[in-house]
């Protein structure tokens, strides 16, 4: 996984990144944290998923929207209050959240 860090001055924020190397490390992620073993969620945590025909599946402690599919993933997420975790295209808007193209 590879790390990066952009800092926000006008807001003395630092944002952490890591990409992921490939779909097959971001999917055992997924799996392993968030499909097969929802007690690993923090108050904080969010998955977000793109798929290549524009669903979305959304999943965190609290909610779960869409469903999820192993295949045609566009876009992975994983925002846990700290570090973005991300797999695909993505930027970060002016508000220093992570948006996927």
């Amino acid at each position: 996984m590879k790390t990066n860090e952009f800092y926000f001055n006008e807001d003395n924020v630092t944002i952490i990144i890591e990409e992921f190397e490939n779909l097959k490390e971001a999917k055992d992620m997924i799996n392993d944290c968030f499909i097969n073993n929802r007690e690993y969620f923090g108050e904080d945590d969010n998955l977000y998923i793109l798929y290549k025909d524009g669903s979305e599946y959304v999943l965190s402690r609290h909610m779960e929207m869409g469903t999820y599919k192993k295949t045609n993933i566009k876009a992975v997420v994983i925002d846990n209050g700290y570090t973005y975790q991300v797999y695909g295209d993505y930027y970060l808007n002016d508000d220093a959240i992570i948006e996927v193209k």
